[in-house]
């Protein structure tokens, strides 16, 4: 009976034994990995860093900085494309299966070399213009846009004024310290627009001055070159100057103008002038102005003087814009001159290609009528010289209407200057019948080779339209 009590006992120890093993703990996979330990950064470089831990686990992910997490089986992970001279932050953390174990912080590190630039920046974008700027610690950088060579500057900011319109443009920085540079940091992308071109300003301040019986002085402000200036409905004229001689205006009449400012291929509004009305003058009642050029502004860049030989004078060629405009016709020896002597030079050379022509008396009409021509006119020789009026015909043929033999110069020897304004007193008056719109009034000489005459003041007065 003891024998049995005894094997009973031994079975429920045994049994107890067996249960208190069954209520220990189990290992059936499903328990977190063992986070890493003893995180350190080593063989730190520029734009790399090796970062390594203690763990068992089959696998980890690191993530270094903002970048995602990144896979590795083993203890060590090489971080690469870092920027230099920049410190960055880490965490690992172990891996079994789809179990995980808490993020460990590993210790801070510092890229080494120089720091690379920051808070890019591209504005004042242009069709042809940019400024770039950036922030760093150094005071030398490399910056190249598009695919144009690096540019060393030594600031933090550039502005490109040679870019191409309707164009993308990439670009990027690094800082420079002495042989050490940094990463290149790119900028964001940027595209030029198309190219607008304005036209010019409008002129301003216009005013008119210096109105007597046939011609006014137009005047304006503006910043171009060129202008164009519109009498009345006449076409413009191309002015290359902030004034304008308003010539061959007809006595006793109305005018308007405008200006515009003109600029390559563009041109501003027009702007209308104050308008104004010529003078009565010494014309006779029923009467009109048809034509008269004074040259006054025709002057050219060396003044005379009396007594001085007009060879010895500059004298502009070829024909000044104003005249050109207007319709006159010059031969190849004439001057224009200042001090009270802007007026037209003529010599005989030969009368084909020495002459002074007038524009076409547009302002007579189709039907044929008498004018008055005057001018002045003297020799500065010493010998007569002879004038030859002539009206050429709207069918290109010349007819000689007179001729005029001027006097002497009181000087026998030299090509002299008239006293102060002596062509004045010269005062020449020519009736000629018939004229029409098409004609034009020509001057020339028929005196021996060499002789020369000044020719101012050419008016061509005709009856007042009925």
């Amino acid at each position: 009976m003891k024998n049995i009590l005894k094997f009973v006992s031994m079975m429920l120890v045994v049994s107890g034994i067996a249960s208190l093993s069954s209520c220990g703990p189990e290992t059936t996979g499903n328990t977190a990995p063992a986070a890493p330990t003893d995180l350190k950064i080593e063989n730190l470089k520029d734009a790399s860093a090796v970062l390594t831990w203690t763990g068992t686990a089959e696998g980890y992910e690191v993530v270094v900085g903002e970048s995602a997490a990144q896979t590795v089986t083993d203890t060590f992970y090489t971080a690469m494309d870092l920027v230099t001279g920049t410190t960055y932050t880490w965490k690992v953390r172990a891996k079994s299966g789809d179990l995980f174990s808490d993020w460990v912080n590993g210790p801070e590190f510092t890229t080494t070399g120089v720091t690379a630039p920051s808070g890019l920046t591209v504005s004042g974008v242009t069709d042809v213009a940019a400024t770039f700027a950036w922030e760093g610690a150094t005071e030398s950088y490399e910056l190249i846009i598009g695919e144009a060579e690096a540019m060393p500057l030594d600031a933090k900011t550039f502005t490109a004024t040679e870019l191409t319109p309707e164009t993308s443009y990439t670009w990027k920085v690094r800082a420079k310290d002495g042989d050490v540079y940094s990463q290149w940091i790119e900028g964001d992308a940027f595209s030029t627009p198309a190219t607008v071109i304005y036209p010019p300003d409008a002129p301003t301040n216009l005013a008119v001055t210096d109105i007597d019986v046939t011609s006014a002085k137009l005047s304006w402000e503006g910043v171009t070159e060129t202008y164009e200036v519109v009498i009345n409905d006449a076409a413009p004229k191309t002015v290359n100057a902030t004034t304008y001689i308003a010539a061959g205006l007809a006595s006793k009449t109305a005018y308007t103008w405008k200006v515009r400012a003109i600029e390559g291929e563009l041109a501003s509004d027009w702007v209308e002038g104050e308008g104004f009305t010529t003078e009565d003058g010494d014309i006779p009642v029923g009467a009109r102005v048809i034509l008269y050029e004074p040259f006054d502004d025709c002057a050219g860049p060396q003044a005379p003087t009396s007594g001085t030989t007009y060879d010895a004078m500059q004298y502009t060629t070829p024909v000044p814009a104003r005249l050109a405009e207007d319709g006159w016709s010059l031969g190849n020896n004439y001057g224009f001159w200042a001090a009270g002597l802007g007026c037209v030079r003529i010599g005989k050379l030969a009368p084909e290609t020495h002459f002074v022509e007038t524009p076409k008396l547009a302002a007579i009409g189709s039907t044929p009528t008498d004018v008055t021509l005057t001018f002045n006119a003297y020799a500065p020789t010493g010998v007569p010289t002879e004038i030859r009026v002539m009206v050429r015909t709207a069918s290109n043929s010349l007819k000689e209407i007179r001729s005029i033999t001027l006097p002497k110069s009181p000087s026998s020897t030299g090509y002299l200057v008239p006293e102060g304004t002596g062509l004045e007193s010269q005062l020449y008056t020519v009736q000629i019948t018939g004229l029409t719109s098409g004609d034009r009034i020509r001057f020339d000489s028929t005196s021996s080779s060499g002789e020369r005459f000044f020719l101012d003041n050419v008016k061509v007065v005709a009856p007042e339209e009925e």
